[in-house]
């Protein structure tokens, strides 16, 4: 069985007001272009507007098995008659694997970013060049050059190699939020689902409920969120859960004390976990394409499976379940 990190700790979480690029503190991985076409204007009260669109930030996650990209251009965007029309990804040698079209102007909302799924990068191909279009002088400002990696990851058959999230060019772990969620009038039962999404070695097999943990929610947000989604189950009560705080204006921080926190340090998929006891009431329903038979399983029967069968059982949520119960 795969070795796994294991942590019980206090986790506190900062949210912050989007858009602008106060969140871009990193460093682009790679950029050419100067910007330096001829065409440069100025406006009625004599302001410099810049030839082209410049990428300036480029975040990368996995989309299945294919990517989803979150690039953010500056442009000198006056209206209808010069804006940034799109941006597009392209191999190194120049192939283009996905196009955004840009519909409308943004010369009220510089930078901006918008994001474009399901784009396949073919094997072997390691980065990826990032570019937005202007759409009077076209591809002439700066590009950005992003990895795109993947993830060597054991099956308990075999290894594969999957995409994984970047971010500024650095290999980053995906954050979820995970509930050991006890049945609220028979707290010896837990509820259990088995993973139903096509194409994934691992479809079938037992986890807890949760995934991914959006941007600008709080932690009891995101469980009872995903909780809700992939199961139909209410979620009445949420262990650890401090109130919210606010040390300055425009400033709000969640306290919270997960029973656990669990990440993969090899051949385990780089998700990040942090998991919470909570009560819940229901009777759980699947979500097609992500979760199949969720039920309510009693802790020993659950204690026996982890101990006699631990392949039953999504690697993470092995460790989830070893480490809470």
């Amino acid at each position: 069985m795969l070795s796994q990190v294991v942590a019980v700790t206090s986790v506190v979480f900062l949210a912050t007001a989007c858009g602008g690029p106060s969140g871009q503190s990193e460093p682009p991985v790679s950029t050419t272009g100067s910007s330096d076409v001829d065409g440069t204007s100025t406006t009625a009260t004599g302001d410099i507007v810049p030839p082209c669109a410049d990428v300036v930030d480029v975040r990368v996650e996995t989309d299945g098995d294919a990517f989803r990209f979150h690039v953010t251009v500056q442009s000198g965007d006056t209206g209808w008659a010069k804006y940034a029309d799109a941006w597009e990804i392209r191999t190194p040698d120049g192939s283009v694997l996905g196009e955004r079209v840009l519909l409308h102007p943004h010369e009220t909302e510089q930078p901006f970013t918008r994001s474009l799924a399901g784009v396949v990068v073919p094997q072997g191909v390691d980065e990826v060049v990032v570019a937005a279009r202007d759409s009077v002088n076209g591809y002439c400002g700066a590009t950005m050059t992003v990895p795109t990696v993947t993830y060597e990851v054991w099956t308990g058959h075999g290894f594969v190699s999957l995409p994984a999230a970047t971010s500024s060019g650095e290999l980053v772990m995906t954050p979820n939020v995970n509930g050991i969620v006890r049945h609220v009038d028979r707290p010896d039962h837990v509820l259990l689902q088995r993973r139903d999404k096509p194409g994934e070695s691992v479809r079938g097999r037992l986890e807890v409920p949760g995934g991914r943990w959006r941007a600008g929610e709080r932690p009891e947000e995101a469980l009872v969120r995903e909780i809700a989604e992939e199961t139909g189950v209410e979620v009445t009560s949420i262990a650890g859960i401090d109130d919210a705080s606010t040390p300055a204006d425009h400033i709000g921080m969640a306290v919270a004390r997960p029973v656990a926190v669990i990440s993969g340090f090899r051949s385990a998929y780089p998700s990040l976990h942090v998991v919470f006891d909570c009560t819940g009431t229901g009777t759980p329903r699947s979500l097609p394409g992500e979760t199949a038979d969720p039920a309510w399983w009693s802790v020993a029967e659950v204690r026996r499976l982890l101990e006699d069968d631990p392949a039953a059982f999504v690697w993470q949520s092995h460790a989830i379940l070893t480490a809470a119960l």
